[in-house]
């Protein structure tokens, strides 16, 4: 059976509550909302809890990026989705992947759904890893979900690097040549070239 995040119920009660946007007010710091949480409503099905809507307006916001309901709705429910072909531990693992993303507090639409995608990245290095160890099967499976989980490694740290790159995090360096003089022998100077005023004296180079 299939685990999907069903949010009918809760949408129309979010819609009516947000007008399309969600409310600005801020809770207070002993309040905590942290990430939003799944419960489990029939077996590989897991919904969204919203028991107190202030709370779950400001959990969403700060897990997503986003105070469009339409955007969490949509993000939150492929969060859910994430497993489903897991019937194991469903919603802690929904879970996981919510508290995931507001751990890493996304701070737009963009990084909410780059979280997202590597949320999904990890489980599957997870899940490949735990494949691998299986007791009782050939070596070439073994190797199979290893080499798998290993390419998962290499995506997951371009996904981190795409981050970082966005956030304008880049660890290259950009060099701007402002002036290049070439004297006598071929050398070349680079750099902020100043001249004394009043005269043709030596140039000084910063």
């Amino acid at each position: 059976m299939k685990t999907k995040a069903s949010l009918t119920n809760n949408s129309t009660k979010s819609r009516a509550l947000s007008k399309r946007t969600l409310p600005g007010a801020v809770l207070t710091q002993d309040e905590k909302p942290g990430a939003p949480k799944f419960k489990l409503i029939e077996k590989g099905k897991v919904d969204l809890i919203v028991k107190e809507p202030k709370r779950f307006f400001q959990q969403a916001r700060e897990t997503v990026g986003s105070d469009d309901i339409d955007f969490i709705e949509m993000l939150m429910t492929q969060v859910g989705n994430i497993f489903s072909n897991i019937e194991e531990n469903t919603v802690k693992q929904a879970n996981f992947s919510s508290a995931f993303l507001h751990g890493l507090k996304p701070r737009d639409q963009m990084e909410g759904i780059l979280f997202a995608q590597m949320a999904g990245t990890h489980n599957l290095i997870m899940e490949y890893m735990r494949r691998a160890i299986r007791q009782g099967q050939n070596i070439d499976a073994a190797e199979d979900y290893t080499n798998r989980a290993c390419r998962l490694m290499n995506l997951f740290l371009r996904q981190i690097e795409t981050l970082e790159k966005y956030r304008g995090k880049s660890t290259q360096q950009k060099v701007i040549v402002e002036h290049v003089q070439v004297q006598e022998g071929g050398q070349a100077i680079v750099g902020n070239i100043e001249r004394p005023s009043g005269g043709r004296g030596d140039e000084k180079q910063d």
